[in-house]
C-alpha cells in the first residue's frame, strides 16, 4: 500500500491536484515518522508545501508547514521551529484555533528539546489557553503535560507535578494510553528530583 500511496501523491502533484497532495502527505506522515522513512517524509512534506504555495491554499500550507517542521525536527531544529511558527500564523489567519493550539504544543516540545525551558513554557501556556477556550479536553491534557515538562526543565518540580496531576485527571478516564504513560513517566522524573 505504501508504495502505491507514494505514486498517487506524485501523480496528484504532476496533475495539479494540490489539495490532494497535502492531504495525502499529511495522512501518510505518521507512518513515515514511526516507520522511519525520513527521506520520504521530507520529500513529501516539501512537495505538499510547494503544491499549496502554487495554489494559495492557506489551510493546506499551514498543515504542510507542520509536516515540514516534523520532517526537519531531527535534522535542523531551528528550521523546524521556523516552519511551526509559520503554521501558527497561517492557522490563526484561517481561524483554525485548535490546529493553532496543536502547533503551539509542537513548538513547545521543540523548544523543550533544544533546552529552552522558558520558551517551551511560554508556548505550552499558549497552547493550554487555546485548548481551554475551545473546550478540547484531550488537547488540554496534552498541553498540561507540556507545561509540566517545561516547569520540570526549569527545576520547578512541585509545580510540574500539579500540571501532571491535572493531565492525568483527563487522560486516564479518556483511555489515552500514550499520554497517560508518558505523563506517569514525567511524574516519576519530577518525584525523583524532589
Amino acid at each position: 500500500e505504501y508504495p502505491a500511496l507514494l505514486v498517487v501523491i506524485n501523480w496528484a502533484d504532476a496533475s495539479g491536484f494540490s489539495r490532494h497532495v497535502w492531504q495525502l502527505a499529511w495522512t501518510i506522515r505518521p507512518f513515515q515518522s514511526h516507520q522511519y522513512h525520513p527521506d520520504d517524509l521530507r520529500t513529501h512534506q516539501y512537495l505538499a508545501l510547494e503544491a499549496t504555495r502554487r495554489s494559495g491554499d492557506q489551510l493546506g500550507m499551514a498543515y504542510a508547514h507542520v509536516g515540514v517542521s516534523i520532517a526537519e525536527l531531527s535534522v535542523d531544529s531551528r528550521l523546524s521551529m521556523e516552519h511551526t511558527r509559520k503554521a501558527i500564523d497561517l492557522f490563526d489567519a484561517v481561524g483554525e484555533k485548535l490546529c493553532q493550539a496543536y502547533a503551539y504544543n509542537d513548538l513547545s516540545g521543540a523548544l523543550w528539546q533544544s533546552g529552552d525551558g522558558q520558551g517551551s513554557l511560554r508556548e505550552a501556556e499558549r497552547a493550554l489557553a487555546l485548548f481551554q477556550s475551545e473546550g478540547d479536553r484531550l488537547g488540554e491534557a496534552t498541553a498540561l503535560t507540556g507545561v509540566g515538562e517545561a516547569k520540570a526543565k526549569l527545576g520547578q518540580h512541585e509545580d510540574a507535578l500539579q500540571y501532571f496531576k491535572e493531565c492525568l485527571e483527563i487522560a486516564v478516564p479518556s483511555g489515552h494510553i500514550y499520554l497517560t504513560a508518558g505523563t506517569w513517566e514525567d511524574v516519576g522524573y519530577s518525584n525523583e528530583q524532589l
